[in-house]
């Protein structure tokens, strides 16, 4: 195995980023998210308030938490208890970052509005088509007139203590649209000095079966310009009914490391089979993994490494 640089990471560390599935639905059906094919085997359903609220109070005590994202495989604003999770959250802690990320047809003004008063600190939004053709078949529902106003009620109304942010997941189907930046959508964020990302989609650990039919520049993805996935060794990915698993792109839990329901966070991470994990990543061969095996990503590291010679 050839790797230039030592890792810097610490395999042992506490979790100090939070990923939940605040609701376990999404409202669009996206050609690069391998949830328009896992879905019709999910129950649909928030993530108990009283389950979520053991993880936060787990993870404050153990010292650790500097962030939660509620957007894990999932549509958050579909979540009827949103609004008290983000809030429980900030009366626990000020200091820790509340996100979510969004597809914005949801986000009307009033929910800007009741957002900002839970003290939401940060939003992401997707931007994966800029015209109604390409919206349509990107996300697989109609509303780019929808979205298109729902983006610029954020950025004109933009609450002071929020951050904001676009990701732009590239294919086949956007790419000549979007690499150009020349529409008015992204004359408007760069006006409001609001960050852009742009990179190709992933695989989603083999979920997402027709990857290659979409997928353009696979050499970019990110986790594959290093020598291993870092988010195992500093997040925690925690699904609405409780389990925790090892990769936020397992769409078909092919890893679960164990049930907050059962265990604590904090006995989950420190478990043999989690360490084991861990190291895994770091020295062995990512082929011989399971959801490893299947993801490109771990391909492109494997390539990295040297594994393949």
């Amino acid at each position: 195995m050839r790797i230039n640089d030592p890792f810097p990471v610490n395999p042992d560390q506490i979790p100090v980023n939070l990923a939940v599935q605040a609701y376990n639905g999404c409202n669009c059906r996206c050609l690069m998210c391998a949830y328009k094919e896992t879905h019709i085997h999910e129950k649909h359903e928030g993530m108990a308030f009283e389950l979520f609220c053991k993880i936060i109070d787990e993870l404050i005590d153990a010292g650790s938490l500097a962030s939660v994202a509620l957007s894990l495989q999932c549509e958050a604003l579909l979540d009827k208890g949103l609004f008290q999770k983000i809030a429980y959250v900030k009366k626990q802690s000020a200091t820790i970052t509340c996100a979510l990320s969004t597809n914005a047809l949801l986000l009307t003004p009033d929910m800007l509005t009741k957002l900002t008063d839970c003290g939401l600190d940060h939003i992401g939004v997707s931007l994966n088509a800029v015209s109604t053709e390409t919206f349509e078949t990107v996300y697989g529902v109609p509303g780019f007139d929808v979205y298109s106003t729902h983006v610029q009620h954020l950025l004109e109304n933009r609450p002071a203590h929020m951050s904001i942010s676009f990701n732009a997941m590239l294919i086949k189907e956007n790419i000549k649209e979007l690499l150009p930046k020349k529409q008015k959508l992204f004359t408007a964020i760069s006006e409001h000095g609001i960050p852009l990302t742009m990179g190709p989609i992933g695989n989603h650990c083999g979920s997402l079966s027709e990857y290659e039919k979409h997928v353009v520049l696979p050499h970019l993805q990110g986790s594959t310009r290093k020598g291993y996935c870092h988010d195992i060794f500093e997040s925690v990915y925690i699904l609405y009914n409780g389990d925790v698993i090892g990769c936020c792109s397992d769409f078909r839990r092919k890893h679960v490391l164990g049930s907050v329901k059962k265990d604590t966070v904090i006995d989950i991470w420190n478990s043999d089979r989690y360490a084991q994990r861990r190291q895994e990543m770091l020295h062995a061969d990512l082929s011989g993994l399971d959801p490893c095996c299947q993801c490109s990503q771990a391909r492109n590291i494997m390539q990295n490494r040297g594994d393949d010679e």
